[in-house]
């Protein structure tokens, strides 16, 4: 993350690259970019910066699907700044979806699920069959979630020697990914696009409604029940989610609008240890192993739930 970019130097980057540039503020950071906010000819817009421009034009491409339920911010422009890369986009407002109570939850909900619903509906290439999260395609949903264990070339690279230095880390993972290569072994599901990062503060809302779903920079082909089952495992982190059975109104709604629930439950515990793997090596890599600990703790406890 280009930590260094601060905002007067993201003014000056802006009064340098457009005209009329006012109002240059910082909004947040995300563990590969930082975002500030700027009017221009009357315009409400922000400017990314991070070092991955596959990040952007995946927000570029995902900008096409937008709907009245599926908000995505038109990305207008992505260049090379900083010895890196920026992206200007349209600027959307509201809270972020993770700084709800418990009763603002409850009601967004609806809207979220609807937003998901359209996100199902965008067509799937065979050129991206499964996978494209920078981990590449792959023939079967079982051979990507599977890929989990491979140490690839990349921004996370080198997470499996330093796996090493936690003992509880290393057991969990093995365990989770033989409970994963066993359940998975026939196991079927169409692929949809999966946002894979809604509660990151990339999901914006004001009162009932989700104002903007931003930063698909993780975005990939799978089982469209990913993006609930990542909300869920996360469920420890947000004491208001606790309160709110997320999963039991996402199956409801999926069963009314009749989404493909075959082999839910398994399809579920199998999300969920990919999940928990992904976090398990991230942490690894950036050597956090207090929250490794934890989200090893989680993962442990999807371990056989599919019966």
């Amino acid at each position: 993350m280009p930590a260094d970019i601060d905002e007067r130097a993201a003014a000056e980057f802006l009064n340098e690259h457009l005209d009329g540039v006012e109002n240059v503020e910082f909004v947040g950071e995300g563990a590969w970019s930082r975002c500030f906010g700027f009017s221009c000819d009357a315009r409400a817009l922000v400017v990314r910066f991070g070092r991955h421009r596959v990040d952007f034009e995946k927000d570029r491409v995902a900008a096409a699907w937008r709907s009245v339920n599926l908000p995505i911010p038109e990305v207008l422009e992505i260049g090379e700044a900083f010895g890196g890369y920026f992206a200007i986009s349209t600027r959307a407002h509201g809270v972020p979806l993770e700084s709800l109570d418990a009763r603002g939850w409850r009601s967004v909900t609806p809207s979220l699920l609807r937003a998901l619903d359209d996100l199902r509906s965008i067509p799937v290439t065979a050129a991206h069959r499964f996978g494209d999260d920078q981990a590449g395609h792959f023939a079967s949903w079982r051979d990507y979630l599977l890929s989990v264990q491979h140490d690839a070339p990349g921004r996370t690279h080198g997470w499996r020697e330093r796996l090493r230095g936690s003992e509880r880390g290393a057991a969990v993972f093995a365990a989770g990914l033989d409970r994963l290569a066993e359940i998975s072994h026939d196991l079927l599901v169409e692929p949809t696009f999966v946002h894979n990062d809604l509660v990151n503060r990339n999901v914006l809302v004001e009162g009932s409604v989700v104002t903007a779903i931003f930063d698909w920079g993780c975005a990939f082909a799978g089982d469209f029940l990913y993006d609930i089952a990542a909300i869920v495992f996360w469920t420890p982190w947000y004491a208001a989610l606790r309160d709110v059975d997320l999963l039991e109104h996402a199956l409801a709604h999926f069963d009314a609008v009749g989404a493909d629930l075959h082999d839910v439950r398994r399809r579920l515990e199998a999300c969920a240890l990919h999940i928990g793997l992904v976090h398990i090596a991230y942490n690894a890599f950036l050597g956090d192993w207090s929250t490794l600990d934890l989200t090893a703790d989680r993962t442990a406890g999807y371990i056989g739930t599919s019966g």
